[in-house]
């Protein structure tokens, strides 16, 4: 009796006028309120929308309504996911698979939950076992060439990245990955050019619009080899243990030749060497590569992605760095100035450019 308005709303969803499709479904479900299939519709009109609270909420409705169908747990776990409740996601999952245990989305789903928990060769596993059951599976290639790419596995992934463009040649993921792929391997201008084909195309495509800002902060020496740093980093456990080890080595030695040459307080020592670890923390790999944009805007993409307001805490960062450095040499020619206060301000003025600058590092889970 109701058909229509199901068939109606399932073509207005095709064409993605989710709101008309809603308006439709809202009408058909007053006359037939025990159909899961209405629920499950309005889901996914306000999943597409990106109101995933309200989404959830349909979801839940559809799978009361009918425990047994394997695709309701499915669209459950994956509005879960997107709401970043990553256990609950996988719940509903094996929830899934214990009724259908064939569904290459649902492995893609457990390789997702997994990249988001930073268990990256899970994920992998996870990838294979959707395109085992199913090779041309798209979002399960996008998938595993953004995990090689993020564990440097550059031939790998550009194999996958390759594969996925055979099968579907507009994927706009898999020509990101692409170009993040190239950004690794050092060929900045390849992957600005694969960044701004996409831009051109969707200007609010996050994974491109990232890849992008880090393209444009690696045209000369310098800020290449602050990404390699950045990019070491990020992907060496051993790197980062020395470090840390290092720097605590540092701050262990200045704090012991402070307490045996000077009379100052314990107290005001103890927070020299506090703050020149945060201070040398942040520096190398964070401070540095983040502030390079500041004099990169060269180019039309470049200034659109740079608001005025984050260049002037720029200058303005660097503005109190300047006066930190000239407190700290004052402190050596006068006594009644401690040497910690131009420490403390060169310290804020490397925290303006922390907080200004964060989003322009390398992509998070949430944005690929």
């Amino acid at each position: 009796m109701h058909e229509p308005f199901i068939e109606k709303s399932r073509l207005l969803i095709k064409f993605k006028k989710y709101d008309k499709a809603i308006e439709f479904l809202k009408k058909g479900l007053q006359n037939d309120i025990e159909n899961p299939i209405y629920y499950d519709l309005l889901g996914r009109c306000y999943f597409h929308l990106k109101d995933f609270l309200t989404c959830q909420k349909f979801y839940q409705k559809a799978n009361k309504l009918n425990t047994t169908n394997a695709m309701y747990w499915l669209r459950l776990a994956e509005v879960n996911l997107q709401l970043k409740k990553l256990d609950v996601a996988e719940r509903h999952v094996k929830n899934c698979q214990e009724i259908n245990p064939n569904l290459p989305d649902a492995y893609y789903l457990l390789a997702a939950i997994s990249f988001e928990k930073r268990k990256y060769r899970i994920a992998i596993v996870e990838c294979d076992k959707a395109l085992k059951l199913f090779p041309e599976h798209k979002n399960s290639l996008e998938l595993k060439g953004i995990v090689l790419t993020v564990l440097n596995q550059l031939d790998e992934a550009e194999e996958i990245n390759k594969n996925a463009l055979n099968i579907n040649p507009n994927s706009e993921k898999a020509l990101a990955n692409y170009g993040w792929n190239e950004l690794r391997k050092g060929n900045v201008e390849k992957a600005k050019e694969l960044f701004i084909e996409i831009l051109q195309k969707d200007p609010s495509n996050l994974h491109a619009l990232t890849g992008y800002k880090n393209a444009i902060r690696g045209r000369n020496k310098l800020q290449k080899i602050l990404m390699k740093m950045e990019i070491l980093y990020s992907q060496s456990p051993f790197i980062r243990f020395l470090y840390f080890t290092s720097i605590l080595f540092v701050s262990t030695i200045i704090l012991i030749y402070r307490i045996e040459n000077f009379s100052e307080p314990f107290g005001q020592l103890i927070l020299d060497s506090l703050l020149f670890f945060f201070i040398t923390l942040y520096i190398p790999f964070k401070v540095l590569p983040q502030f390079s944009v500041v004099i990169l805007m060269r180019d039309k993409i470049g200034k659109q992605i740079i608001s005025k307001r984050r260049k002037l805490s720029g200058l303005i960062s660097l503005g109190v760095i300047l006066l930190g450095i000239l407190a700290l040499f004052c402190s050596l020619l006068r006594d009644d100035i401690p040497p910690f206060l131009g420490m403390l301000i060169i310290m804020v003025g490397i925290w303006i450019i922390a907080v200004s600058y964060t989003h322009l590092t390398l992509p998070t889970n949430r944005e690929v």
